[in-house]
């Protein structure tokens, strides 16, 4: 029984892969209740799982050079740290490093970390 109402639920479905866990929900909306690993193993069993992508052999990009530049202003570094205060709470800190002498050239804090906040401080350093 849950085969052949898996196997409704994705033919009803717009979508050309559908994974079990989206079957899982779709079937205990409609009242059929199952566990979802229940449902993993028959779609599984019966070859019914949305297709993978294969894992590809790409090499990995090792870094072996160095981020340290012999003048300023050639290499810039952003990064971004969450911390807690007392007074207002958790806030964003962003900043721009310079790689030549690790010199923080601009800085931003923000309530709201978004990638708005993020931008700021490169807007001042350029």
């Amino acid at each position: 029984d849950l085969l052949v109402e898996a196997k409704r639920e994705i033919t009803d479905s717009i979508f050309t892969g559908e994974g079990y866990q989206k079957i899982h929900k779709r079937m205990r909306v409609r009242g059929i209740i199952s566990a979802k690993e229940r449902v993993n193993r028959v779609m599984r069993d019966n070859n019914l799982l949305s297709p993978t992508r294969p894992k590809l052999n790409i090499a990995k990009n090792n870094h072996k050079g160095r981020i340290i530049t012999e003048l300023p202003n050639r290499m810039w570094g952003t990064d971004g740290k969450k911390f807690f205060t007392l007074k207002e709470g958790w806030c964003w800190l962003f900043s721009v490093i310079d790689h030549c002498n690790d010199e923080i050239i601009a800085w931003h804090i923000a309530k709201v970390g978004n990638r708005f906040a993020a931008m700021e401080p490169v807007k001042m350093a350029v």
